[in-house]
């Protein structure tokens, strides 16, 4: 229910004759009990066309609710402000890390750990001479052939099980095939990290093929390596 609804229905228990109301039949009074002749009348809900249970049912009804909807309006705003309460009192405080839990040895022999959050790991099979191309490549294969095998088969098997297929991107270099590196500003500029003189930042170190290509589109001389 909406915070307009809620407010609606507040708005019309508000303009309403005040309560509590009551009713000797299917006569509707305001009061907490029918005095004859005494208690005001607020209505009734005779149809003609209905039976008498059913009307007096229905006025019991009526003059209940005069009372029954402000509290339950009421009790409505109270479970919302209680909901946003807990909300704020679990909500991460920004830049803080929650402080570990004090151990107790006496919880050592009452415990056990459990592990929840279960994560399939897939490992292709590998060879000591790879380079991370290659790796790269066994991780397509695996996104594009592998996981459509195992997401339908866990589909299949266990219904309402969700998985999802996730990998690290990493540039690689075209000449040596390994993770593409280079140096930043402050290696080039330290004697002690750069290649020689003529290092700059953004020059690359993982091969010297590729040290020299990026040297000769700076028209830079070739590295002496």
């Amino acid at each position: 229910m909406s915070p307009e609804r809620l407010a609606e229905i507040a708005a019309r228990c508000d303009a309403a004759t005040a309560g509590p109301w009551c009713t000797d039949a299917w006569e509707i009074y305001r009061g907490a009990e029918y005095v004859p002749g005494i208690s005001e009348w607020i209505g009734e809900t005779c149809r003609g066309t209905s039976t008498l249970e059913q009307d007096r049912a229905d006025a019991t009804f009526v003059a209940a609710a005069r009372t029954d909807v402000p509290e339950m309006a009421a009790e409505v705003e109270r479970l919302r402000a209680r909901v946003a309460e807990l909300e704020a009192a679990q909500a991460p405080a920004v830049g803080l890390e929650p402080a570990p839990l004090p151990h107790h040895p006496e919880h050592d022999a009452i415990k056990r750990t459990a592990q929840t959050r279960g994560r399939l790991t897939i490992t292709p099979p590998v060879s000591p001479y790879w380079t991370t191309a290659d790796y790269a490549h066994e991780t397509e294969a695996l996104r594009t052939l592998v996981w459509p095998v195992v997401r339908k088969a866990l589909a299949e098997e266990f219904p309402g099980f969700s998985a999802a297929f996730t990998a690290d991107d990493i540039d690689i270099c075209v000449h040596c095939r390994s993770e593409f590196e280079f140096a930043t500003d402050a290696e080039a500029a330290d004697p002690s990290t750069r290649t020689d003189e003529h290092s700059v930042g953004g020059e690359p170190v993982c091969c010297k093929a590729a040290m020299d290509a990026f040297r000769a589109a700076r028209r830079l001389p070739e590295a002496d390596l």
